[in-house]
């Protein structure tokens, strides 16, 4: 018996420190994710005000003198 419970703590422990890594892990790539979504924003906005109309929904403009 006495085995069986120093079995289960030494599982416990080696998933409680995986469970902490991951934990980790998914806070660095929420940051990551964060930063990289803000520098996507910037990058759309510069894309934008330099672009201008050559940017704009082609399905909007009117079809071409020749049709």
């Amino acid at each position: 018996m006495e085995e069986r419970i120093v079995n289960l703590e030494s599982t416990f422990a080696y998933q409680h420190e995986r469970i902490r890594t991951l934990e980790n892990v998914v806070s660095q790539q929420q940051l990551e994710l964060h930063e990289l979504r803000q520098a996507l924003e910037v990058l759309n906005k510069q894309l934008q005000k330099f672009a201008g109309p050559a940017l704009r929904n082609p399905g909007n403009e009117p079809p071409p003198p020749h049709y």
